[in-house]
């Protein structure tokens, strides 16, 4: 029994070791992109009432689309998902250093949403794409109960 307990002892420690390696390495990846590139937001972060709450100012944002996904809750959270034809109507917002660090912590990134850049589309010029960071939920595996997202809905 002793020996066993040590060895999964050792595991838990090397796997938490791990764990906090990926967390700091996916977020010094993401540190230099967040200097130069806007936030695609499709839920709650694009409302000027939240903004005021967690930014103390109201962020000027740039009506966007994002093709080919589509959203849906899991549970209590949207999220976006690949679909082919699909269109996720959005805002990007230009966010300081601060202002990430905020929205990291609001998104619970990286445990329960992760990063990836994106092309996001103007409304006013759908010629033009802008990359920008996304967050997505990694739990979508996990799926027990969606609901497909409804503009207004948030």
């Amino acid at each position: 029994f002793g020996n066993t307990a040590v060895n999964f002892c050792l595991i838990m420690m090397s796997e938490a070791s791990w764990r906090k390696n990926r967390v700091k390495n996916m977020r010094s990846k993401f540190k230099d992109l967040q200097k130069t590139l806007p936030l695609f937001t499709y839920g709650t972060l694009q409302l000027p009432r939240i903004q005021s709450i967690f930014f103390n100012r109201i962020i000027p944002i740039h009506p966007c689309s994002l093709r080919d996904y589509s959203t849906l809750f899991i549970g209590d959270y949207l999220n976006i998902y690949p679909n082919p034809g699909g269109i996720v109507e959005g805002r990007l917002l230009w966010l300081n250093e601060k202002e990430w660090t905020i929205c990291d912590l609001w998104e619970d990134y990286p445990n329960l949403y992760s990063k990836k850049v994106i092309s996001a589309y103007s409304k006013k010029t759908p010629e033009i794409d802008y990359k920008a960071l996304c967050y997505y939920c990694k739990i979508h595996h996990r799926v027990v109960i969606c609901r497909p997202f409804r503009a207004g809905f948030v």
